[in-house]
């Protein structure tokens, strides 16, 4: 009644019969990702909402509106694209990326993304002492520009192991909506 879920490399047993009634096996390899989508087949995700200042360190500091959209779309079996774009006052980001499946041994996966961003004023150095803490209170501007961020990832999954890896490198000026306007940065 209910379909199995099925993640990672697998073997399916296919059992052909003949008009003799004689049956033959056959154990064939397959590999199943979450990351890859049918060919044909859109997904995407689009928000709004104003821009939350100083996460984790304060409650109920927002900023500007922001808006966000992510796409994939499943070019084949093997192969889904991806692309995404944010926006708010002073920063525009965009990029475009793809998963690829190879074959039994896992999804590879890549990106490339851009943003151009002004310079904002945030919280920065300074320490000021208070009773048992220190507390920064200086604000020393933050200098954006337009900055880029680039990613290769590889993925595996199989029964109680999975094996997940990703190197992301991004240029000084790159900034996207979860780091601009935030002193964690």
């Amino acid at each position: 009644e209910t379909m199995p879920y099925i993640s990672g490399a697998g073997t399916a047993t296919i059992v052909t019969r003949d008009v003799l009634g004689r049956e033959v096996s056959e154990d064939v390899a397959f590999y199943v990702s979450n990351e890859l989508l049918s060919p044909g087949l859109l997904d995407y995700s689009l928000s709004t909402g104003a821009l939350r200042r100083q996460y984790g360190l304060s409650s109920f500091s927002y900023g500007e509106l922001a808006a966000s959209g992510v796409w994939r779309y499943g070019l084949t079996e093997r192969w889904t694209a991806t692309g995404w774009a944010e926006a708010t006052e002073g920063l525009i980001g965009v990029g475009l990326g793809a998963n690829v499946q190879l074959g039994v041994l896992g999804v590879l996966s890549g990106s490339w993304g851009a943003s151009d961003a002004d310079e904002v004023s945030r919280e920065g150095s300074g320490w000021a002492r208070g009773p048992g803490y220190a507390w920064k209170s200086a604000f020393t501007p933050a200098e954006y520009g337009q900055g880029s961020q680039r990613a290769l990832g590889y993925s595996y999954n199989h029964k109680g192991f999975g094996l997940s890896l990703r190197r992301i490198e991004r240029t000084d000026d790159y900034v996207n909506l979860g780091g601009y306007e935030n002193r964690s940065r």
